[in-house]
């Protein structure tokens, strides 16, 4: 008779899981899924974020490095009536009056003839903008209000956003000033 129980109990312990058991794993197995999902959604949210500032340091940098070059040997400056800050810089080949602004990729360009719009210029190259764009550049020219007549001596005021094409709402408001280093036109030499 020991033996007719033993065998029974061996039978049952060899058919296997119950539903309910069952069950209960797969909800666990789902609840750990979610939180996986989640944590790693905002891994990845929280890495384009880093990504996003530091390109958009470097960026900001290098357009910077790159406005200030031409801009702090720009002569002839005049401001537009839309607003469009025109200058001559003759080491950049800009010597018909020239502007910068923005192209339809949101990359920063600068005309080098006034005269001649399909002579425009890249600033930088398209591989430094990585996956951001630029929007909003506003150039405003403040001239020195001790300066004698015929002296380009002033500042410069220059702003625009970057924003990101992979992480939606991504901004940043850049602003920065470059001093004119041509006082007088004997500066130029």
């Amino acid at each position: 008779m020991k033996r007719f129980r033993r065998s029974k109990a061996e039978k049952r312990r060899k058919k296997g899981f119950s539903l309910v058991e069952m069950l209960a794993v797969l909800l666990i197995m789902a609840m750990l899924a979610v939180m996986v999902s989640t944590s790693v959604s905002a891994a990845v949210t929280a890495y384009q974020k880093n990504i996003f500032v530091s390109e958009s340091e470097v960026l900001s940098s290098t357009i910077n490095t790159a406005m200030s070059d031409i801009l702090c040997y720009a002569k002839y400056v005049s401001q537009t009536t839309d607003d469009k800050v025109v200058f001559i810089n003759a080491a950049y080949h800009i010597v018909d009056g020239g502007h910068f602004f923005l192209d339809d990729d949101g990359r920063v360009c600068y005309l080098l003839n006034e005269n001649n719009p399909e002579n425009a210029t890249r600033l930088i190259n398209s591989r430094a903008y990585t996956s951001l764009y630029l929007r909003d550049l506003e150039i405003s020219f403040s001239k020195d209000p001790s300066e004698k007549q015929g002296s380009y001596s002033g500042v410069f005021h220059v702003t625009y956003t970057i924003c990101s094409r992979l992480l939606p709402g991504a901004e940043k408001n850049v602003s920065c000033s470059f001093r004119s280093l041509i006082g007088d036109l004997a500066d130029i030499g």
